[in-house]
């Protein structure tokens, strides 16, 4: 359940572009609910995972370090 909330943003990117991609492959979109269901629920599950991992999670912690470091900075107090 805690993964779904952590990936949700690239399920929702990458669902829709899947099941069109995949839906245009004509023995697929044949046997759309059997074989292209399972295809783009494996599809959307894996790009999520991945886009998680290597896109979202370095970027967050990145942000992170960044924020440590400009609370540690003294602020200048404005000339009277």
């Amino acid at each position: 359940m805690r993964w779904i909330g952590e990936s949700s943003h690239g399920l929702s990117t990458w669902h829709y572009s899947i099941y069109v991609a995949i839906l245009t492959v004509p023995f697929v979109a044949h046997h759309s609910l059997t074989y292209g269901g399972a295809l783009c629920l494996a599809a959307t599950l894996l790009l999520a995972d991945a886009s998680y991992r290597f896109a979202e999670q370095p970027v967050v912690g990145q942000w992170k370090v960044h924020l440590q470091r400009t609370e540690a900075l003294p602020v200048a107090k404005p000339a009277k």
